[in-house]
């Protein structure tokens, strides 16, 4: 609520690209350019894990709205889905053509959203890891997909400076909100539906009404290379990560 920094966790050996809490607000999980996951205590700021299957960049973190997975997508162009009661990979989805930059999960954990420098997003089944419909549309890599919280609608932020939202069942777009001056790459939903933040090329970090999408804040966060959001379940605070190495 007053934009102070609470912890600084330190650990990974290379720039952070993704964070996210659990629904509990108990767990954090850091994804990094070391291609590794740390699961942090946010109470103690001990890392308590650290997943070491993918191969390349970790670019994205979600965990599901029940609390059981926790999916990441990669620059293996595969996104893992992991059991958080023991840490196991028990599904990899694939079927990008590029580099996948950002994932998020619908209300009822059954879904998945991907978005991938192939300039294309995908909605997966969680279940079978099915891909479901592919949305096409944006004219450069897309940085990150946010379910809205009825599930309904899909936001997709792009390098091309735009936001287009997308309607889940028919695949179909909706609408393209423009006006941006650089790239929208972290973009997150605050769990109320209320707020939406994005992160910038410029450094900044701006939080949207999501009723009448003005911005309401705008606020200098991590000083290399702003590229990781996510809101807390009490919907009052907002972690940030950056190529600085710091959350």
């Amino acid at each position: 609520s007053n934009g102070s920094c609470l912890a600084l966790l330190e650990g990974h050996s290379a720039g952070i690209l993704a964070t996210s809490f659990s629904p509990c607000g108990n767990l954090l999980a850091s994804g990094s350019f070391d291609n590794t996951i740390r699961i942090w205590d946010v109470q103690t700021g001990a890392c308590l894990q650290i997943l070491t299957e993918h191969i390349n960049w970790v670019t994205g973190l979600n965990f599901s709205p029940d609390g059981q997975w926790l999916a990441s997508p990669s620059c293996d162009r595969t996104i893992r889905i992991w059991r958080v009661a023991d840490w196991q990979c028990v599904r990899v989805l694939e079927g990008h053509s590029g580099w996948v930059w950002g994932i998020a999960w619908n209300s009822n954990s059954q879904l998945l959203a991907s978005c991938s420098a192939d300039c294309t997003a995908k909605i997966w089944s969680a279940t079978t890891g099915d891909c479901l419909r592919s949305l096409e549309g944006h004219t450069t890599q897309i940085w990150r997909a946010v379910f809205s919280p009825d599930g309904q609608t899909i936001a997709t932020g792009s390098e091309d400076q735009t936001i287009s939202l997308w309607n889940v069942e028919t695949g179909r777009r909706l609408t393209t909100i423009t006006g941006y001056s650089n790239w929208v790459r972290p973009l997150v939903l605050s769990l109320d539906g209320q707020f939406f933040a994005t992160g910038h090329k410029d450094k900044t970090l701006r939080i949207w009404s999501s009723v009448n999408n003005q911005c309401l804040q705008e606020l200098k966060a991590n000083e290399i290379g702003l590229s990781s959001l996510a809101f807390h379940p009490d919907n009052e605070r907002l972690a940030s990560g950056g190529m600085d190495n710091i959350v």
